[in-house]
């Protein structure tokens, strides 16, 4: 059985993992966003970043299979049962404030280049560029619902939304799975219907991408059926002997992201990294700027994405067709864009006071609605203005 202190040093690991996926995601828009226009789409340099930013989604879905398994059976250990309202108040804590925080971003980022009729205003690109990331910047109104509702939304004004929506999507599946599991309390025959329902129509909207619903399964088995170190190298080994093969023979299948080729390259790298950072992950002592970069993870991916935007509107005619230019545009937009995201991580990244705030409204909520019922069920004796009780105003 795992001690505490391995447990501390297993989210450490997990802590690195997802900064590195994060600043590596950044990195690959950076280049997306600022460097493509120069390149084209068929230099090998987008083939490599393209890869390298697919990969490390698969990360994020790694670990998020992982965590919150263990997040549900944490919850059932403590309760005796799956507490549906602790886990929601506890998912909603976490992914809200920063996607929230992250619309009224892009919002302000439109206001700007609509208000200062910048580049992106109406079109994007200079007669020199190869490529555009965005023909323009904008998003109809009514994208903003549908996004906090988790279905899909304002893709033009920040596109790595579309992976967020995916995973909430397996969040609310596993709470499926666990109300029909949880062990130790009886559910009404409505909630079970319910949630069952809900989970199926969640998880047809996961499966827009299968590849990552699988990596997120993976993740999920590695909490729960985890390997020995010996078996996990073992396996990482076989894993990465044909992964090999496959860059040898077939290395257009790692380019692919779409096609069933792409697909199976991408599972066994999912597999891969599976065995090796999760089953058996390194024991090496990280610095502590290094674990601190998994508290920003999430806030740089929702954030980092309109901000390059706007960076492209202020600088597009002064870059023109100079890399140099680009590069200090680049350097100057990584630095100030990993300030900003510090700050707001601040702000929107406090899950112990969202989550107050959540319990304390699901309580009051929760008290009004037993206050109303008590007093529709009121005895005739006590409505008489006699047994009134008063109270103090």
């Amino acid at each position: 059985m795992a001690t505490d202190r391995d447990q501390d040093g297993l989210y450490r690991h997990f802590d690195v993992l997802r900064g590195l996926s994060a600043g590596a995601v950044f990195a690959v828009h950076i280049d997306h966003v600022l460097f493509v226009r120069l390149l084209g789409e068929a230099s090998p340099v987008v083939t490599v970043c393209g890869l390298v930013g697919r990969l490390a989604v698969l990360i994020f879905f790694l670990l998020s299979g992982y965590l919150i398994t263990q997040s549900i059976r944490l919850n059932i250990g403590r309760n005796g049962w799956f507490a549906v309202a602790d886990y929601m108040i506890a998912r909603i804590a976490r992914i809200y404030p920063p996607f929230i925080g992250a619309i009224v971003v892009c919002v302000a980022v439109w206001g700007l280049i609509i208000g200062f009729d910048l580049p992106g205003h109406v079109s994007y690109g200079l007669p020199t560029d190869l490529y555009r990331a965005r023909d323009a910047y904008g998003f109809p109104w009514w994208e903003v619902p549908l996004s906090l509702a988790m279905v899909q939304g304002m893709l033009n004004a920040n596109g790595p939304l579309w992976t967020l929506y995916i995973e909430f999507n397996l969040y609310i599946v596993a709470a499926g799975v666990a109300v029909w599991f949880g062990a130790g309390r009886s559910r009404p025959g409505w909630m079970i219907l319910a949630w069952t329902i809900l989970a199926l129509l969640e998880l047809l909207l996961a499966l827009r991408c299968p590849v990552f619903v699988a990596t997120w399964l993976m993740g999920a088995a590695a909490n729960l059926f985890p390997l020995g170190r010996r078996a996990a190298h073992r396996l990482a080994a076989v894993l990465a002997g044909l992964v090999v093969v496959l860059v040898v023979l077939r290395p257009g299948w790692f380019a692919g992201v779409t096609t069933a080729e792409g697909q199976v390259a991408q599972l066994l790298l999912s597999g891969l990294f599976c065995c090796i950072l999760i089953q058996a992950p390194p024991r090496w002592r990280y610095p502590g700027w290094l674990v601190a970069s998994g508290g920003i993870s999430y806030s740089l991916y929702v954030v980092h994405w309109p901000l390059l935007m706007l960076a492209l509107s202020l600088t597009q005619n002064w870059m023109g067709p100079s890399y140099a230019r680009t590069a200090v545009v680049a350097a100057g937009a990584a630095g100030l864009v990993i300030l900003f995201t510090i700050g707001f991580a601040r702000v929107f990244e406090c899950q112990t006071v969202y989550r107050r705030l959540l319990r304390g409204c699901l309580q009051g909520w929760s008290t009004g609605r037993t206050r109303r019922a008590s007093a529709g069920t009121r005895s005739p004796k006590a409505e008489q203005p006699g047994n009134m009780i008063r109270v103090p105003q």
